[in-house]
């Protein structure tokens, strides 16, 4: 649940609030209708109902002429209960890809990269810790195309998630 407060409002058509992992997509979470003109204390929140383990939030403040303000960016971070693959980025990639994912535990894990013919392409053995860990893996040598990437724990495999190389 985010919240925020505005003490005065003036000509504001909506606020938006923005998420992004990398810093430089950013995604519209949801949208509030603003005070056109308000001079009083105002309270908003707004649930992400698609929360990720660890990302950057802003808020942004349309005005009626199309003017924008953004807040200072924040960022959240939550504990997870589940093992996985969290999210891949960016992508498309030229070189490499960061992998991040949660473990339940310290251990060892395995990160492998398929191509869509099933093929292994790519392996990589990392220390994980518990709760959210990142992965750079560096992509040279792989031809472009559309690959998936999991990770095994003592216990299992993660959904695979795809990413693009170009």
């Amino acid at each position: 649940m985010l919240q925020w407060e505005t003490q005065t409002e003036k000509d504001v058509k909506a606020h938006l609030v923005e998420r992004t992992i990398d810093g430089i997509i950013w995604t519209e979470v949801g949208r509030i209708s603003g005070q056109l003109n308000s001079n009083t204390l105002r309270h908003y929140q707004l649930e992400d109902l698609a929360p990720l383990p660890k990302a950057y939030y802003r808020l942004r403040s349309i005005d009626l002429d199309g003017q924008e303000n953004k807040s200072n960016t924040i960022l959240l971070t939550r504990k997870s209960d589940h093992f996985g693959i969290t999210s891949v980025f960016p992508s498309p990639t030229v070189d490499n890809v960061t992998v991040q994912f949660t473990s339940l535990q310290e251990e060892t894990v395995t990160i492998r990269v398929l191509d869509l013919t099933g093929r292994l392409v790519l392996t990589q053995t990392v220390d994980a810790v518990q709760d959210l860990n990142e992965r750079l893996l560096q992509l040279t040598g792989l031809q472009a195309g559309m690959y998936t990437v999991t990770i095994t724990d003592s216990a299992g495999v993660s959904a695979p998630v795809r990413f693009i190389k170009q």
